[in-house]
């Protein structure tokens, strides 16, 4: 009876950790419907900066994650044949792919997005809003914060 239910626990274990992943992604997919409503109430260049920053999301996104994939299937290999030298050897080279091609991802936005908006004034709105929705303004705050200290 014991050898019967012996992976069951850890079957359990497994399980329940998927469940509540489940349940993460509900939770998350739900509070961003609140965030596209609160985008939405700051006008059209607001909703075109979240759509252009949202667009590079997905595709660093994508791209790390392709990384990630594969060094789970290689580390995953390498783990079961007891070779851990080679498993810290592809850790290290998919997150340095991983980054050097995110950066490369970085330099052809950056290239590409002045000529996909037609104005230099829509696009400054856009792009600034773009700008803080992808986390650029906490650059801002900090430069902010480090010419204070310059000053002092």
């Amino acid at each position: 009876m014991v050898g019967r239910f012996a992976g069951s626990k850890a079957l359990a274990t497994v399980g329940s950790c998927v469940a509540l992943a489940g349940i993460q992604g509900a939770i998350f997919s739900v509070s961003n419907v609140f965030i596209q409503s609160g985008i939405n109430s700051f006008g059209e260049n607001a909703i075109a900066g979240s759509s252009l920053a949202l667009n590079f999301e997905y595709f660093s996104y994508d791209i790390a994650v392709a990384f990630a994939q594969a060094a789970v299937t290689f580390i995953g290999q390498n783990y079961g044949a007891g070779n851990l030298k080679r498993c810290k050897k592809i850790f290290w080279e998919c997150m340095l792919f991983g980054i050097g091609f995110t950066e490369i991802l970085c330099v052809i936005w950056l290239m590409t997005v002045f000529k996909v908006i037609p104005t230099y004034e829509a696009l400054m709105d856009v792009y600034v809003a773009s700008w803080i929705f992808t986390g650029g303004i906490r650059f801002v705050i900090y430069m902010m914060h480090m010419r204070k200290l310059e000053k002092k």
